[in-house]
């Protein structure tokens, strides 16, 4: 099984060698930002997933959500093990986080991410959404 470890760090961007880790005030939602874009995992919902889990997916489906970065769409991602949730930076609410191409905005209502084509996701306890 693959474990992602997590580095604290002491800044809120992200330059070209470094991954970004963050997360929610609540401790509900974890990311990690890269280069090529940003993935986040929502450890508790009260709903169903938003897209029907394909056929060829074994694994854990509907909480993780993967961003390409400068461009393409957000989507749902099957998967294993979820990222290692130790040491994050905690983003506060009405804050920004940006990468490169893509940014994330913590609120009371949720996180939402976005890449520079204006597609994205946002994640909360009671909804999530694709845009």
């Amino acid at each position: 099984m693959l474990k992602a470890v997590l580095i604290a760090v002491s800044v809120m961007s992200v330059n070209a060698f470094a991954d970004e880790y963050f997360h929610t005030p609540s401790g509900n939602i974890y990311c990690q930002g890269a280069n090529d874009g940003v993935t986040c995992y929502i450890m508790d919902k009260t709903n169903t997933a938003i897209v029907s889990r394909p056929n060829d997916c074994d694994l854990d489906w509907g909480n993780l959500f993967y961003l390409e970065a400068p461009r393409g769409r957000a989507e749902l991602v099957c998967h294993g093990d979820a990222l290692d949730l130790a040491d994050t930076k905690k983003l506060a609410y009405g804050k920004t986080i940006k990468g490169k191409g893509w940014q994330c905005t913590s609120q009371k209502t949720g996180l939402t991410c976005k890449n520079s084509q204006g597609h994205g996701f946002t994640l909360s306890r009671k909804k999530q959404t694709l845009f």
